[in-house]
């Protein structure tokens, strides 16, 4: 009685701290006559217990007589090596402690597996491609964006190559980590095929498996021999939208930065405050109406937009930044 009147008082999932209602059970308690004492109170081993219907094969007084042991920190040998406890649960016909027999190990059927070595006169496919990442995902870091890479590889089942030795991987290359809350419209993935597939079928099925959030805009086939993407990006541009209060001679500030040959600020790691120079990657700076478009040779834009604006890291991460180009090295 006490738990249905207590559902339909809106108890529910109360195992919950943060769902637990104390003043409901302790109405559910008053209109059914319900004695929490009564309940909570120290048992007396000789009692009927709430338990006391479960038979698990083990007499209670076994149980009780352990309990005492325990609470004098007693030990209780295991019966397989030494003699019966009168636990009940064997009868010695059935039921009786077994030990299996201890055999040699057998030798291996056949020589172990060694490191797994490539074709090298296998012919190989490398496909590029161009992946938007936004939304809420924009906040997935760089590792669980290769996970989620990966396992939709799989899922969309792609002759994908995989590398040799102990512990091959799939032969899936990616560019530098973009910062966690970036969204971009370009950021290359490489991958290796050990099929001919024509670039189209592999950006349609890999789109089929990529969560809200992460699209393929393109993919084209490359020469196999084509560095990594993290080895072929010469430069990146991005977009900032700019914070309502911007400062008034920001364009003064963008022209001034780009005239220095060096810009000293602090920035935030992990091992504290570190001054850095922000202008050395720094290829282009122009203010776009309420935004700002930056190109670096690499790293981030957080650090440069912070020093132009006046605010510091918490609030650059705030900032609407988005990856909007990549620039390729020359062959």
């Amino acid at each position: 009685r006490l738990l249905v009147r207590a559902f339909e008082l809106g108890c529910r999932f109360d195992g919950w701290g943060e769902h637990f209602n104390w003043d409901a059970w302790q109405q559910a308690m008053a209109e059914t006559g319900t004695d929490a004492e009564f309940y909570l109170r120290e048992r007396r081993e000789s009692e009927v217990l709430p338990w006391d219907h479960i038979d698990c094969g083990i007499d209670k007084d076994f149980f009780a007589r352990e309990r005492r042991l325990s609470k004098a920190g007693s030990y209780t040998a295991d019966c397989r090596d030494g003699a019966c406890h009168g636990c009940g649960l064997c009868d010695f016909d059935r039921v009786r402690p077994r030990r299996a027999p201890e055999t040699p190990l057998a030798k291996p059927s056949r020589p172990a597996l060694g490191p797994i070595q490539p074709d090298p006169d296998r012919p190989r496919h490398k496909v590029r491609l161009t992946l938007r990442k936004d939304g809420r995902l924009r906040f997935l870091g760089h590792l669980d964006l290769m996970t989620c890479i990966h396992r939709a590889v799989s899922r969309a089942n792609l002759p994908i190559a995989f590398s040799g030795g102990f512990h091959p991987h799939p032969k899936i290359a990616f560019g530098d980590a973009l910062p966690t809350g970036i969204a971009s419209d370009c950021e290359l993935i490489d991958i290796e095929l050990l099929e001919p597939l024509a670039a189209r079928e592999v950006l349609d099925r890999l789109n089929l498996e990529l969560p809200r959030g992460l699209k393929l805009l393109d993919a084209v086939a490359v020469d196999w021999s084509t560095p990594s993407p993290s080895a072929s990006i010469a430069s990146v541009s991005y977009r900032v939208g700019l914070p309502i209060g911007a400062p008034d001679d920001l364009d003064e500030r963008c022209r001034a930065f780009l005239a220095a040959k060096q810009v000293m600020a602090e920035r935030q790691t992990e091992k504290g405050t570190k001054t850095v120079d922000v202008r050395r990657n720094v290829l282009a700076l122009t203010r776009d109406g309420d935004a700002l478009r930056l190109t670096l040779v690499k790293g981030s834009p957080l650090p440069v937009v912070g020093h132009l604006l006046g605010i510091g890291p918490e609030a650059a991460r705030d900032l609407d930044v988005r990856k909007v180009a990549v620039e390729l090295k020359s062959a």
